[in-house]
């Protein structure tokens, strides 16, 4: 195997389990140390071991790679203070980023989302297709970046617009639940970049006073980086002032409306 994995496995529900490794009860009997484990290795693939170990409970591991070292954990006995019990080295790997409790969380979403349908994964066929998920990653699908290429990258000092093109921020308020709340307005660079099929993208209360003169309403601007492509570095108000030279250069085939102001 090219791949690494460990975790717990229910011994009596799968076919080939080592006997020896098997514990007479479900809980840590009083003769057995707490922190006492046994291991042995798979004939078939000497990269894979087979794992009992004593915490409070009897538990059962599937690990590759072999890790002999042993360990220890950290736990509270009763009206005691936290001790180190001994593990198998391979046990600490198991609990690294939290990540048994991150796959129990997606299932759970994932049941919840798909609950109307008439048939849903069930908690294995979903553990099995986010396994052959992430088998088939490659290098590339972590090394993708969306920083500009070397040609077009941000000049260090900021870049302003002109002075008279400097964003003011509406007065226009709405009631929302009661609340009195600035109204919000789509963003025209924001528009433009909206994938398509979706109704509505960023929303501002930002607005460009010199850009509304002969207009019907006002240039609505986000005042922060959306990391536009090829102006991933610049604000939507850069963009629309400096990339786009006050609209003037703003693509034609966009979702952009003159539209004018509610009169209330």
């Amino acid at each position: 195997m090219r791949f690494n994995y460990v975790g717990t496995i229910q011994h009596d529900r799968r076919k080939g389990w080592c006997e020896e490794l098997d514990y007479p009860k479900k809980k840590r009997q009083a003769r057995t140390p707490r922190g006492s484990f046994r291991m042995v290795v798979a004939k078939s693939n000497p990269g894979l071991v087979a794992i009992m170990w004593a915490d409070n409970t009897i538990v059962y591991f599937l690990a590759s790679p072999v890790v002999v070292a042993s360990t220890t954990v950290r736990r509270r006995v009763r009206s005691r203070p936290l001790s180190n019990v001994l593990c198998p080295g391979t046990i600490k790997a198991y609990f690294v980023g939290v990540l048994g409790m991150a796959l129990v969380n997606a299932y759970i979403i994932h049941h919840y989302v798909w609950e109307k349908k008439p048939k849903k994964n069930s908690h294995f066929e979903f553990l099995a297709q986010l396994h052959k998920e992430l088998v088939e990653e490659t290098e590339a699908s972590f090394t993708q970046s969306c920083a500009p290429p070397t040609d077009q990258r941000v000049p260090e000092r900021p870049v302003v617009a002109h002075r008279e093109h400097a964003l003011t921020q509406t007065t226009d308020a709405r009631l929302n639940n009661g609340v009195q709340r600035l109204r919000q307005r789509q963003c025209k660079v924001c528009s433009v970049y909206k994938p398509e099929g979706k109704k509505r993208d960023g929303t501002s209360t930002y607005y460009c006073v010199k850009c509304l003169e002969g207009k019907r309403g006002p240039i609505t601007l986000c005042n922060k980086v959306r990391g536009h492509p090829q102006n991933e570095g610049f604000t939507c108000s850069q963009i629309w002032h400096i990339v786009w030279e006050h609209g003037e250069l703003a693509p034609t085939a966009s979702h952009i409306r003159d539209r004018g102001l509610i009169t209330e």
